[in-house]
């Protein structure tokens, strides 16, 4: 694949370009993590990424019942703040027994590429190493 001349980018492009990286910061925003997931959140899923998200930097503490989409709406809560700017970076720490399907449901839901580390090893959601 060639490189990208700059000279070939129009300025339609790069007007584009500068709105979509500015998007998430912009005033009634709040929702584009969640808009812009490839997973649709139940109702009190969002109820719940919505209070997560304001309460950031506090901590929050995600206790639905099993089966209720706990790892999506920390998953959607992180996305939100990601987008936004507010993170830069997470360290998420899961038990052992849970890496893998963590990793899995952030890459299908939410289109995060997660790097994992099981103490040995660092590696994607491939299996590959990284």
């Amino acid at each position: 694949m060639a490189a990208l001349d700059p000279a070939d980018v129009t300025d339609r492009e790069k007007l584009l370009f500068h709105f979509l990286r500015e998007a998430p910061r912009l005033i009634g925003a709040g929702q584009l993590g969640v808009a812009s997931a490839p997973v649709v959140p139940w109702p009190h899923q969002l109820e719940v990424v919505r209070r997560a998200v304001d309460a950031f930097p506090r901590g929050f503490l995600f206790c639905d019942e099993v089966g209720l989409g706990k790892t999506i709406e920390a998953a959607l809560a992180l996305r939100q703040l990601l987008l936004s700017g507010r993170v830069s970076r997470a360290l998420i720490l899961v038990p052992k027994a849970l890496l893998r399907q963590w990793q899995e449901e952030l890459h299908e839901k939410v289109a995060f590429e997660v790097p994992c580390f099981d103490g040995r090893r660092c590696f994607g959601v491939d299996g590959r190493e990284v």
